[in-house]
């Protein structure tokens, strides 16, 4: 086991049990159908023990060009905004089951209904085409389709599923579209090639990829994404402007290779009118929301998460908040 004194205890364990699960299945896998195939097998571990919601079936949503699947959580009869969730993966892997526990977190702890959408994959599909699919759901969503009750949606995404729920945002700002109620957004990359690959200070330090995700893998997912570095949609770092976004709830692991991309991130939004919340949660490493079976400050930050987006459709959001999540290294239930 990882024995790191910055590295909090149970994330130590649960990094341990995904390599033995990993070990047990055959070993890393050397294409990306092979990886596919091995994480859906996985998440059956990962997904054990999520909250029960009372409503959960699988559905079909309209993308950009063509059905796309989705899971929808439904956790009261009554009608509520939708929150679209959007998986991780690099772009390439992941799919609304991946990202399950995540999903029910989110419904069962916010009380509003959850859409987990399953977008296009790389490099089958290169960008724009998750951006295009995103899209698309959104303009079903608030076209009020009966299937869900309500014209009002909000994002939330992990990882690419961040840089997805963002890049959205900024597009149908700059369209002139309805809008998300608000974000959240866990652990993104917001910035694509450059020299900030090479010279932030998460990079260096955590680059190897002990903790998981690595500064190699990262540019394996872009090379496979084939997306223009200066797309402002898919660098949001690169926009022009950041004003006029819905409130953005930033959650950030500490031991991240895209750990200080967030913090970029934040320093742009301070100047801008966009209201944001961040918090850093100390000792966690990249993909702790769908960790939440063995890391209890996992499921305090999906439950961060979830208050932050139930507090936009309240209308209480409003100026800027940064904290230091200070739990690091105690048992937060």
């Amino acid at each position: 086991m990882l024995t790191d004194p910055s590295l909090d205890p149970h994330m130590a364990r649960a990094l341990e049990m995904h390599a033995n699960l990993v070990e047990a299945d055959g070993g890393k896998p050397s294409t990306i159908a092979s990886d596919r195939e091995q994480q859906a097998r996985l998440a059956q571990f990962w997904n054990d023990g999520g909250p029960e919601i009372a409503r959960v079936q699988e559905v079909e949503v309209p993308g950009a060009e063509g059905q796309l699947g989705a899971i929808l959580y439904e956790p009261t009869q009554e009608p509520t905004p939708v929150i679209v969730f959007l998986h991780g993966g690099g772009f390439a892997r992941g799919t609304a089951y991946s990202a399950d526990v995540t999903a029910r977190a989110l419904a069962a702890t916010s009380g509003m209904a959850v859409l987990n959408l399953s977008y296009r994959l790389a490099p089958e599909s290169p960008w724009p085409a998750a951006l295009e699919d995103v899209d698309a759901v959104l303009d079903w969503c608030a076209a009020g389709d009966p299937l869900l009750k309500s014209r009002d949606f909000l994002l939330s995404g992990a990882s690419a599923g961040a840089i997805l729920a963002l890049g959205v945002s900024l597009r149908r700002r700059d369209r002139e579209k309805k809008a998300a109620l608000g974000m959240a957004l866990f652990y993104g990359a917001y910035q694509w090639g450059g020299d900030l690959w090479e010279v932030a200070h998460s990079r260096v330090a955590f680059g190897d990829g002990r903790y998981g995700l690595s500064k190699a893998r990262c540019k394996d997912y872009f090379a496979w994404l084939k997306a223009p570095p200066t797309d402002p949609y898919g660098s949001p770092l690169r926009a022009m402007s950041l004003n006029n976004l819905p409130p953005i709830w930033l959650g950030v692991a500490e031991l991240d290779v895209l750990r200080d991309d967030n913090f970029m991130l934040a320093d742009r939004l301070k100047k801008s009118d966009t209201p944001f919340e961040l918090v850093h949660y100390r000792g966690l490493t990249h993909g702790f929301g769908g960790r939440l079976r063995m890391v209890p400050r996992a499921r305090r930050g999906v439950a961060d998460a979830a208050h932050f987006l139930a507090r936009c459709t309240a209308g209480r959001m409003s100026g800027y908040l940064e904290r230091e999540d200070m739990f690091s290294l105690r048992d937060d239930t």
